[in-house]
C-alpha cells in the first residue's frame, strides 16, 4: 500500500510537468498505481477472510480442548475414587497377610504335633493314605484356582500375575510327581512319613503362592497410588483398609483352621482304623516280599541266554558272541556247533526275544561282523544266515583255507590231448596263430610245431626273429630275418608268393613254412604301416594253405586289436593255439562260443592250470623250465575247441635228411617226460631199444642209450640224452 501511494504521487508530479514525455510517463505511473491499489485491496480482503476462518478453527479447537480437559478431569476423579477403594482393599490385604503368617506358624506347630502323633503308627494301608493325600492335593488346587480367578478378574493389569500363574503350574507338576513317587513306595513306614511331609509341603506351597499373589497386587496398587495420591492420603486409606482386612483375615483364618483340623482328624481316624489290620498283615507282607525277591532272581537268571558248554574254542567264541548281543538286548540261545572243512559253524536260537523279530540283517547290522572276526580270529567276515527249515541262525567261522584238490591223471587225461599225441595232432597244420604271455614258451612251442609239420611234409622253414640277439632266444631253426623291417618285408613277400602261386606265375611243388615271431612288436614298430601288414596277414591266412605254403604267426595278444583290418572271424580260417592264461582271454573274446560253452571251457582251463602248477611244484620246476607242465587251447576251423598238453621244449628235432637244426656244443634246453613217457624214436619212427642206443652210441655222462638225434654240426652228429638231458656230438 505504501509503494502504491509513493508511485501515485510520483505519477501526479510527472503528469503536471509541462514536458510531454513526462506527462506520458506520469500517466502510466498513475494507471499502474491504481492497478496496484486494486490488487492490494484484493489481497487485504483475502487475508481478512483467511484470518476469520483461522479464528473460527481456533475457537473450535479451544472448545474441543476444553471438552477433553473436562473429560480428563472426570476420568481422573473416577480413577482417584478407584485408587481410594484399592488403597482400602490393600490395607485389608496387608492385615490379612500378617494374620495369615501368624496363622501359618500356628498351623505349622499344630501339624508338627499331628505329624509326631501320626509317625508313631507303624503301618498304614497304602491305598487309603494315597487317596487321602490326593484329596488334600485336590482341595489345594480348588482353593488356589478359585483364589486366582477372583484376583485375575479384579486386577487385570497386574504385571507379575503371569509369573504367579506359571509358578503355580510348576508347583502343581512338582506335587503330582511327588505324589506318584510316594504312591510307588513299598515301605509302609516311609509312606506315612512322606505323606505327612508332602501334606505339610502342600500347605506351605499354597501359602507361598497366595502371598506372592498378594505381593503382586500390593506392588501394583502402590505404584498406582504413588502416581495419583499423596503419601498422607495413602497412609490414611491404608489405615482404613487395615481394619477391614483384620476382620476378613480372622474369618479366613478361622475357616482355614477348621478345615485343617477336620482334615487332620479324618486322616488320624483313617490311620487308626488301618493300624489294627496292618499289624496283622505285616508278617504276610514280609513273606510275600521275600518270595517276590526270590522269584525275581530266578526270573532274571532264566531270562539270560543259554550258553555253550565245555571250554573248547568254539564254545568260547560262541559265548562271547552271545554276551555281545545280550548287551544289545538281543537274546541268542546256544544250540550247537559243528566242525567244517575250513573252520566251524555256530547255531543259535532267536525265539526268546518276545514280540521282537530278529532277522539275519539285524544281527549283521553295523560293525557286528567285523567285531566277530576280531573276536574269533576268522579269515573271512562272518555273517549270520537264517535257516528257513529249522528257524535258527547259522554263523560260519572260517579259520583256514580249503585244501586244493589235486586232480588225478585219469581225470586230466580226459580234459586234454596228451603231449604223446602232439605230433599226430599238429602235423597237418599249415596256417597257425600262437599267442601267449611273456615267457609262456611261445617260441619253443612254435619250434616243436614247425619240426612236427616238416617231419611229415617235405619242405624248408624260413624264420623271421626280430629278437635274434636276445638272451631269451631259444630258436635252433636257421634265421632268415633278424629285424622288424625284415619281418615286415617277409610278410609282404609271402603275400606276393601266395598271389603268384594262385595265378600260376609260380609253381606250387615246393612246400615252404614261414614263421614270424614277435608279430605284436613288429606291428608296433612299423607304426603307420599297421594296416598294410594287417591286410597282408589277412590275405595270407585265407590263401596260404591252398598254395602249398605254411605260416605261423607268434604274438602275445590273444585279441585281434593288433591286426588292423582283421576281425575275429578272419582268424577262424586258421588254427589258433592260445598258451596258458591266454586261453581264458581267447575264450572271453571269441564270437564262436555261447555263454555256457565259455563257462565250461574256462572251468577246464582252471583245472588244467591247477594241475600244471601242482605238478611243477611237486617236481621243483619253475614256470620257465623247458620240461615244465604246460597246456594250450586249440581252436581249429570247423572243429570244437579242445585243450592240448604242450611237449617239453626241444623234444622234437628234425633228422639228418631235413637239416633244419644247427645246434652248437653248448647245452640245449632240458626236456622232461610227459604224462606218459615217450619211447625213443628212430629216423623213420621205429622204436629203438634203450639198451642198443643209436648205432651203439651212449651218453658219456650216464651211459644211457635212450638218445635222440639233434641235428648236425659240420660232419658231427649231435645227440640229446633223454635220461640226463646231456647234449653231445659224435663224429
Amino acid at each position: 500500500m505504501i509503494g502504491t501511494v509513493f508511485v501515485s504521487a510520483l505519477g501526479v508530479a510527472l503528469w503536471l510537468s509541462p514536458n510531454v514525455i513526462s506527462k506520458s510517463i506520469g500517466s502510466w505511473l498513475i494507471l499502474g498505481a491504481m492497478g496496484s491499489l486494486v490488487s492490494a485491496q484484493f489481497i487485504v480482503d483475502s487475508a481478512e477472510k483467511i484470518n476469520d476462518k483461522n479464528l473460527k478453527l481456533a475457537d473450535e479447537k479451544i472448545s474441543n480442548f476444553q471438552q477433553e480437559l473436562n473429560d480428563e478431569r472426570s476420568l481422573f476423579s473416577a480413577k482417584l475414587r478407584e485408587n481410594q477403594k484399592q488403597a482400602e482393599f490393600l490395607s485389608q490385604l496387608t492385615d490379612e497377610n500378617q494374620k495369615l503368617k501368624i496363622n501359618s506358624e500356628a498351623l505349622q506347630a499344630g501339624l508338627q504335633i499331628a505329624q509326631t502323633k501320626i509317625k508313631s503308627l507303624t503301618t498304614v494301608n497304602t491305598n487309603e493314605a494315597v487317596e487321602f493325600l490326593n484329596g488334600t492335593f485336590s482341595e489345594f488346587q480348588d482353593g488356589l484356582e478359585g483364589f486366582f480367578r477372583i484376583f485375575a478378574r479384579r486386577y487385570q493389569d497386574v504385571k507379575g500375575w503371569d509369573e504367579v500363574v506359571e509358578k503355580y503350574a510348576q508347583e502343581v507338576d512338582f506335587l503330582k510327581n511327588k505324589i506318584d513317587v510316594i504312591a510307588a513306595t513299598d515301605n509302609v513306614k516311609d509312606l506315612i512319613g512322606n505323606a505327612l511331609a508332602l501334606q505339610y509341603e502342600i500347605i506351605q506351597i499354597g501359602s507361598r503362592l497366595k502371598n506372592r499373589a498378594y505381593k503382586s497386587v500390593v506392588v501394583y496398587l502402590e505404584a498406582c497410588l504413588l502416581e495419583v495420591v499423596s503419601i498422607e492420603s495413602h497412609n490414611e486409606i491404608i489405615g482404613n483398609l487395615k481394619t477391614e482386612y483384620v476382620k476378613n483375615i480372622n474369618s479366613i483364618r478361622q475357616e482355614y483352621g477348621q478345615l485343617v483340623n477336620g482334615a487332620t482328624e479324618k486322616f488320624s481316624q483313617h490311620l487308626n482304623e488301618m493300624y489294627g489290620q496292618g499289624m496283622s498283615d505285616t508278617e504276610v507282607i514280609e513273606a510275600l516280599q521275600a518270595e517276590i525277591y526270590h522269584l525275581k532272581q530266578e526270573l532274571a537268571e532264566a531270562s539270560k541266554p543259554l550258553r555253550f558248554p565245555t571250554t573248547t574254542e568254539q564254545a568260547r567264541v560262541g559265548n562271547c558272541i552271545i554276551d555281545y548281543f545280550y548287551r544289545m538286548s538281543i537274546c541268542l540261545d546256544a544250540i550247537d556247533w559243528d566242525l567244517l572243512e575250513i573252520g566251524y559253524k555256530l547255531l543259535f536260537h532267536v525265539g526268546r526275544n518276545g514280540s521282537r523279530f530278529i532277522s539275519a540283517d539285524l544281527l549283521n547290522n553295523n560293525d557286528a561282523p567285523q567285531k566277530i572276526k576280531e573276536l574269533s580270529g576268522a579269515i573271512n567276515l562272518p555273517s549270520f544266515t537264517h535257516n528257513v527249515r529249522g528257524g535258527h541262525m547259522v554263523l560260519e567261522i572260517q579259520t583256514r583255507y580249503p585244501e586244493k584238490k589235486k586232480s588225478s591223471l585219469d581225470e586230466i587225461s580226459r580234459l586234454w590231448v596228451s603231449a604223446a599225441k602232439f605230433e599226430q595232432t599238429v602235423k597237418a597244420w599249415s596256417r597257425v596263430r600262437i599267442t601267449g604271455g611273456s615267457e609262456s614258451g611261445k617260441s619253443p612251442t612254435a619250434e616243436n610245431l614247425a619240426v612236427c609239420i616238416l617231419k611229415n611234409r617235405s619242405g624248408v622253414a624260413k624264420l623271421f626273429n626280430p629278437q635274434f640277439n636276445s638272451l631269451k632266444n631259444y630258436w635252433t631253426i636257421p634265421v632268415t630275418g633278424t629285424s622288424h623291417p625284415d619281418s615286415e618285408k617277409g610278410i609282404a613277400d609271402l603275400a606276393k608268393k601266395v598271389d603268384a602261386r594262385s595265378t600260376g606265375v609260380e609253381p606250387k611243388e615246393s612246400f615252404e613254412l614261414y614263421i614270424f615271431d614277435e608279430i605284436d612288436s613288429t606291428m608296433s614298430h612299423t607304426k603307420g604301416k599297421k594296416s598294410i601288414i594287417g591286410g597282408n596277414v589277412n590275405f595270407i591266412i585265407k590263401q596260404v594253405s591252398h598254395q602249398n605254403l605254411g605260416a605261423i604267426f607268434i604274438g602275445q595278444n590273444a585279441n585281434v586289436s593288433e591286426y588292423p583290418g582283421m576281425d575275429r572271424s578272419d582268424w577262424n580260417s586258421a588254427v589258433n593255439l592260445h598258451l596258458g592264461a591266454n586261453s581264458k582271454d581267447a575264450i572271453t573274446n571269441s564270437n564262436q562260443f555261447t555263454s555256457s560253452e565259455q563257462e565250461k571251457l574256462k572251468s577246464i582251463a582252471n583245472k588244467l592250470t591247477e594241475f600244471c602248477e601242482a605238478k611243477n611244484e611237486e617236481l621243483g620246476l619253475q614256470y620257465n623250465d623247458p620240461g615244465a607242465y604246460r597246456f594250450a587251447l586249440v581252436v581249429e576251423p570247423n572243429k570244437k575247441p579242445y585243450f592240448i598238453e604242450l611237449p617239453s621244449f626241444g623234444l622234437y628235432a628234425d633228422d639228418e635228411n631235413h637239416g633244419l637244426m644247427y645246434g652248437t656244443d653248448e647245452k640245449l634246453p632240458e626236456t622232461v617226460h610227459s604224462l606218459k613217457p615217450l619211447p625213443a624214436k628212430g629216423l623213420l619212427g621205429t622204436e629203438i631199444s634203450p639198451k642198443s642206443g643209436i648205432g651203439g652210441v651212449c651218453c658219456p655222462d650216464c651211459s644211457s642209450f635212450d638218445l635222440r638225434k639233434n641235428g648236425k654240426k659240420l660232419s658231427a652228429q649231435r645227440y640229446v640224452c633223454r635220461s640226463c638231458r646231456r647234449n653231445f656230438s659224435v663224429k
